[in-house]
């Protein structure tokens, strides 16, 4: 039993590493994507002051 507990405690490691990876990776690109929306938004509005 043991040797199934390690294989499982293994397997538990492997799927929160790709999930915490995954998560730093789509956080990165929503923050560009916010970024680049906020710049496009100001852009009209200073186009319509003038």
């Amino acid at each position: 039993p043991i040797q199934a507990l390690f294989v499982v405690g293994l397997m538990f490691i492997c799927i929160n590493y790709a999930l915490s990876r995954l998560a730093t990776y789509v956080e990165s690109r929503m923050a560009r994507g916010r970024r680049a929306l906020g710049a496009d938004v100001e852009q009209p509005a200073e186009a319509t002051a003038g």
